[in-house]
């Protein structure tokens, strides 16, 4: 069985870019971009990191948003991020068929997701929880 995605994975080498928000509008990328070290110095170095959407594998209780059953971050997003959005092309999301939260959610989780940023980290830095 292929693993499911992680729609809100952090920005890091190795990880897939999805989507993106330009001009504060969310748009799926035609394909998925590799990120590559050239990209995170780029991305290091512009004022909004959280301009890129990025997936990896779900890596479930390895993950402090895996209750032991499901992905947390759909219910806490409902909960933040109310009403929800309607996005006219979420069929056309390039990772749809393997995404974590829309085989937990279905397409109510594609209505969560556009409104959600994924912060980025310096490389090596901590980061407290909470």
């Amino acid at each position: 069985m292929e693993k499911k995605l992680c729609p809100s994975a952090p920005f890091k080498e190795g990880n897939k870019i999805f989507a993106l928000f330009d001009d504060q509008q969310f748009k799926f990328t035609d394909h998925l971009e590799m990120i590559d070290g050239e990209l995170t110095r780029e991305v290091m170095e512009a004022e909004d990191r959280a301009m890129y959407r990025t997936t990896m594998p779900c890596v479930t209780k390895g993950c402090g948003n895996w209750d032991g059953q499901k992905c947390t971050v759909p219910d806490q997003m409902r909960y933040y991020l109310s009403p929800l959005t309607d996005i006219e092309d979420f069929r056309n999301c390039p990772i749809q068929k393997g995404c974590r939260w829309y085989a937990q959610e279905g397409e109510s989780a594609c209505r969560i997701c556009p409104l959600i940023k994924t912060r980025v980290f310096e490389p090596g830095a901590s980061v407290s929880q909470g």
